[in-house]
């Protein structure tokens, strides 16, 4: 909640428009997109869900406790740069369609998200490594097809804003937290490799890291 109270009030300051459509039509996705997660992980086990709700716990690796909220920045930051595109009548536009097409795009990064999620028990918004605790790796799911497929997920939807909020300025922003996010997906790789039993033979067969037959 305080953080849809913040989003909202970035999106408002910035553009100094209340009337703004994109502005709400943002917020609409991004709220559903939250309730969705949070439905989803109230269908599973109370302790799994805080478990997973939590940014840091035993097992979190060091650097993520730095990269991970910063991935957190990324709707804010494209909020504000949209935002001040309205105020000062920044050009170019998308046009009324891309927000159609940002609001699929979005659906769809939170659909495999989700996926990934419900697949992956030991899921978790931030990279923790327990073999200890009964951590190992998962194949199922949209892991048969991709290591990553929750990264998969969140970069689509963090490209989707800047066409719902209809401003190419925002791919600015936004480009730069999809880099964070691919970037922690290498590390987290090489963490996996090196500290899960059985990740790097599953490595060895699911080759491709987000996109099938491509990376």
């Amino acid at each position: 909640m305080i953080y849809t109270l913040l989003t909202i009030a970035v999106l408002l300051l910035a553009s100094g428009d209340p009337a703004w459509a994109g502005c709400w039509l943002y917020l609409g996705t991004l709220l559903a997109g939250q309730l969705a997660t949070a439905w989803t992980l109230a269908l599973g086990d109370a302790a799994l869900l805080r478990e997973r709700s939590a940014a840091s716990g035993q097992g979190t690796v060091a650097w993520d406790r730095r990269l991970a909220p910063l991935t957190a920045l990324g709707p804010l930051a494209s909020g504000l740069v949209a935002g001040l595109a309205v105020r000062f009548g920044w050009e170019p536009r998308f046009a009324p369609a891309a927000e159609a097409a940002g609001i699929a795009l979005y659906g769809a990064g939170l659909v495999l998200g989700l996926w990934a999620m419900t697949s992956n028990p030991f899921f978790t918004p931030v990279v923790r490594i327990r073999p200890q605790h009964g951590h190992t790796v998962v194949t199922g799911g949209p892991y048969r097809f991709v290591r990553h497929p929750g990264t998969a997920g969140a970069v689509v939807a963090d490209l989707a804003g800047p066409l719902i909020l209809g401003s190419p300025w925002a791919l600015v922003p936004a480009a730069a937290v999809a880099g964070l996010i691919l970037l922690r997906m290498l590390l987290e790789d090489r963490a996996l490799r090196a500290d899960l039993p059985g990740y790097a033979d599953y490595a060895g067969r699911v080759r491709r890291r987000l996109v099938p037959g491509v990376w």
